[in-house]
């Protein structure tokens, strides 16, 4: 097998906004009143499907005017809106182009943009109708021992739908099914074959088919010997590995930009949804354009190698590795470079500052059903802030927030009842993420409602509990900065060994190791080893990320590609960054240390000085996760020195009060404020404050008391402040300590919203 690429070919630049976005924000704003920011100084972004029912009204009145209009146009501050189709009606449907250019021609009328859901899955009848042939197929084996000298197989077609099916004309049907080929093979007491007994016995199967099904028998083996039947299953969804799909995708986002779209967004992307037979590795996608891309990669037949998986054959271990990582590989880089062109056109078709969005995360979490739904190609779909999902795990977020470039990483979280909102706002906020608003889902709050009042309910909910006000608060700090926050180190991980289950390092992506250190505070970027281009060494010799600098990088269970790879990467040069790996070749000689425990990393990380962040609570990004996040009361340092204190949801979604003394640049800085206080000092002086519900401030160059506590955004340019006011209705008068302060002010006006208690959120 060619080796495989190490440094990811398409790896993603810095965010491509032109200028930047808050300094514009800043001059194009002064002395003016807005309702809402804009997109490219921070997404607050909406999740919204246009469902059956939206169809069945002729009028489209529930999604354009009761949820568009009167819910998010009046309650919130979204700024844009991700719609998607869980409906009949597909993306060639007449029907669906003018329900989409009523909710376009609504959401700007109330300041926000629409991000268009343009995938080919969401077109699946017209691209098959076009291209019959590049349906998505998929191998299957079934292995059976002989009883009496009779071994008998049976293939049931497995239920293969996701997201983009719930409502729609049909899933990913198998419609046509065939028998590849069937091999007996004598095995020993572990099931390792007789390569030199190896013989296909196709010709001998009794076969008897019902519909899809696959079903047949082989008489006259041996009770040694074990039947290989395969079959190949034609799924009604398009041949991800089609020379087709990316000039269809091109003329879908054509299509859409013509109704007025703001830009086209993808949606875990990647095959169909993964199988039982694939997790169990018996299973594998297939198609005659992915057979030849195998080939072509590794002068082997595709299916030759996916027996040799399914069946171990003495003497042939290292083959079947190899060709578990060349599947893998496959898989990943096809993924990838679909989504990098879907990023390109996008740029192409709206220009640099279309807004590219949504998560390539499925599985939130890096299992094998992600391996086979898209290779892990999260690092490598490229996006302009970094997305995510549910519960992923934060040190993924932030690596891919290092690798995209942007000043936060978004998390599209939802939760089985409001409060679940605010709370996490604030938990994402300490570090360094932001929400995604997907409707309430998986509870029982609006059971016996009909199904119209419960969406509106689901997005309203939302708001009027306190998810509006947290969200009004937290913005005020990308109004200050676009820096990232701080990090304690770099992990690495072993992309294809993760995906190998041939391999030991199979399905350990180190969480054990970064959740202990993460509850002591220290925040580790991971990576993955196909990722190294977003990384880079500095004149000192430091191995960064952007403007994050590390003193430690942890290789956990590299390859000898990876670490090939690694070494093309440093380049032979001494680094003042330490290396420490585990389960990993010989790295650089004496530079590299085995990897140690967390408790060791964390000695390690506290002499060396590493930045300590607020750390891990008990829950995760949704309830029951796995994976964790700070509980909502703690200090985020981001990358330019700014430093905020956050405290919400305990109980108050709208911000707990919060007051004292915080370090920045080494000075010290009184302030009383609500939910947030960040300042930015240099030179001894700050240079940036944002706060919510702010009553006091004394800080060199800045001190300010106030008769009544009002959001607030200060940012000094050229020794002089500019100020923004965020108020609950215009016009709206600066209280005259700011105006002595500076005249260059700007209103934001808050969301039209009642808030409850956070009481009992998790």
């Amino acid at each position: 097998m060619k080796k495989c690429l190490l440094i990811c070919a398409v790896a993603c630049s810095a965010v491509a906004f032109a200028g930047d976005p808050l300094e514009k924000f800043w001059n194009e704003t002064a002395g003016r009143t807005i309702r809402r920011l804009p997109v490219q100084v921070v997404p607050e972004n909406a999740f919204l499907s246009l469902s059956n029912i939206d169809f069945a009204q002729d009028d489209g009145t529930l999604v354009r005017d009761r949820i568009v209009r009167d819910v998010y146009g009046r309650l919130s501050p979204y700024n844009c809106i991700t719609l998607t189709l869980r409906s009949r009606p597909d993306l060639s449907d007449a029907v669906t182009q003018a329900r989409v250019k009523e909710v376009v021609d609504q959401a700007h009328r109330e300041g926000m943009q629409v991000l268009m859901d343009i995938d080919v899955r969401l077109a699946r009848d017209e691209f098959l109708r076009r291209w019959p042939d590049d349906a998505q197929g998929r191998l299957a084996f079934e292995v059976a021992a002989p009883t009496n000298g009779v071994a008998t197989f049976r293939m049931v077609p497995e239920f293969c739908g996701d997201h983009l099916t719930y409502g729609a004309r049909r899933v990913y049907d198998v419609y046509r099914t065939r028998l590849v080929d069937a091999w007996a093979v004598r095995v020993d007491a572990d099931g390792v074959g007789d390569p030199a007994t190896l013989r296909k016995v196709t010709d001998r199967i009794c076969r008897a088919e019902l519909g899809c099904v696959l079903s047949g028998r082989v008489e006259g083996l041996r009770d040694d010997e074990r039947l290989v039947a395969l079959g190949e299953f034609t799924h009604w969804s398009a041949d991800v590995f089609s020379p087709h799909l990316i000039p269809f995708t091109h003329e879908l986002m054509a299509r859409y930009k013509a109704l007025g779209a703001d830009g086209a967004m993808h949606d875990e992307w990647g095959f169909p949804s993964t199988h039982a037979r694939q997790r169990a590795f018996r299973s594998f996608w297939h198609s005659r354009h992915f057979a030849a891309a195998y080939a072509a990669r590794t002068g082997r037949d595709m299916v030759e190698d996916a027996l040799l998986v399914v069946q171990p054959l003495k003497g042939r271990e290292a083959e079947r590795r190899a060709a578990i990582d060349a599947y893998f590989a496959l898989t990943f880089e096809r993924n990838v470079a679909i989504e990098t062109d879907f990023y390109d056109e996008n740029k192409r078709l709206w220009g640099p500052d279309v807004y590219v969005t949504k998560h390539a995360t499925w599985c939130p979490i890096p299992l094998v059903s992600e391996y086979f739904h898209n290779g892990l190609s999260w690092w490598g779909a490229k996006r302009d802030w970094a997305q995510s999902d549910e519960q992923c795990e934060v040190s993924h977020c932030l690596g891919m927030m290092r690798t995209f470039g942007g000043p936060c990483w978004m998390n599209e979280g939802y939760g089985p009842d409001a409060q679940h909102y605010p709370r996490n706002v604030w938990r994402y906020a300490l570090c360094g993420g932001r929400m995604v608003y997907h409707g309430i889902y998986g509870g029982t709050t609006f059971k016996g409602l009909p199904a119209a009042e419960r969406r509106i309910r689901s997005q309203r909910d939302i708001l009027t509990c306190g998810g509006a006000a947290a969200e009004s608060r937290v913005r005020l700090l990308n109004l200050i900065s676009r820096a990232q926050p701080a990090s304690a180190a770099a992990f690495v991980f072993g992309h294809f060994r993760l995906m190998n289950r041939l391999d030991p390092a199979y399905q350990d992506y180190g969480r054990a190791f970064l959740h202990a250190l993460g509850r002591q505070g220290w925040q580790l970027d991971s990576f993955p080893s196909t990722a190294l281009s977003a990384l880079r060494v500095d004149a000192e010799g430091y191995v960064c990320a952007g403007e994050q600098r590390y003193p430690v990088v942890f290789l956990h269970r590299l390859s000898a590609d990876d670490v090939a790879g690694w070494r093309r990467f440093t380049g032979g040069r001494t680094l003042a960054t330490r290396i420490v790996a585990y389960d990993s070749p010989p790295v650089d000689g004496a530079q590299a240390e085995p990897m140690p425990d967390a408790a060791t990393a964390a000695r390690l990380l506290e002499q060396i000085g590493a930045v300590k962040q607020t750390p891990f609570g008990k829950t995760g990004l949704m309830r029951g996760s796995i994976n964790l996040l700070p509980d909502p009361d703690g200090t985020l340092k981001l990358l330019d020195g700014t430093v905020a204190r956050i405290k919400g949801c305990t109980p108050d979604p709208t911000g707990d009060p919060i007051e004292g003394t915080l370090s920045a640049d080494g000075t010290a800085v009184e302030y009383a404020a609500r939910g947030i206080f960040a300042v930015r000092v240099e030179k001894g002086e700050a240079v940036a404050l944002a706060a919510g519900a702010l009553t006091r401030v004394k800080a060199p160059g800045l001190e300010l008391a106030l008769d009544r506590p009002i959001d607030v955004a200060l940012v000094k340019r050229n020794g002089a402040w500019r100020g923004l006011l965020q108020v609950p209705a215009a016009p709206a008068e600066v209280p005259a300590p700011l105006r002595r302060l500076t005249d260059d002010w700007r209103i934001l006006i808050q969301p039209d919203c009642r808030t409850g208690a956070c009481e009992g959120a998790r």
